[in-house]
């Protein structure tokens, strides 16, 4: 199961090409720690892994408006991203240790 899009090029690393220039890009409501609490292992380690790899496309696209002087739209974005990581893996550490 997979779940993102297929891509196995350099393309991965980049925001979606409709955001580029964008002032702000829309994102989705955020994960309660309540919500991940019902999750199981596997959904979180999936989670974890999406959020893996939005935090490497954020950071390649950081640097791409950095070296075009530009500021990354919706640059919280990396806050969050490293919260939510940070949420899964403190939960997904208790949730297995109540095995």
């Amino acid at each position: 199961m997979s779940t993102s899009a297929a891509r196995a090029d350099l393309n991965e690393f980049f925001d979606a090409k409709e955001n580029w220039g964008c002032k702000r890009v829309r994102v989705g409501r955020h994960w309660l720690k309540d919500e991940l609490r019902l999750k199981s292992n596997a959904d979180l380690h999936r989670l974890w892994f999406v959020l893996l790899k939005e935090r490497n496309m954020l950071l390649t696209m950081k640097q791409a408006y950095e070296d075009q002087q530009e500021a990354l739209p919706n640059e919280e974005r990396l806050d969050k991203v490293g919260v939510k990581s940070h949420f899964i893996v403190a939960i997904g550490g208790s949730w297995s240790c109540d095995w």
